[in-house]
């Protein structure tokens, strides 16, 4: 037995679901945003570290 996982409609979206995937975000912005996330990494890291907690990461994407 299959399942369906609603994958046919996939790719069909709305023109707006379209531009909004293309908005460009300012160089300033992008950066002030990917340090915020390192640094929010490295205290699970160090959390980690220091429980001895295991983590699992999923990656999905197509």
């Amino acid at each position: 037995m299959s399942k369906s996982h609603g994958k046919a409609d996939a790719g069909h979206g709305s023109h707006k679901a379209s531009a909004e995937r293309t908005h460009k975000v300012s160089t300033k912005v992008y950066e002030a945003e990917l340090y915020r996330l390192q640094t929010e990494l490295v205290k699970v890291q160090n959390w980690a570290k220091a429980t001895g907690a295991r983590i699992v990461i999923l990656f999905e994407g197509r």
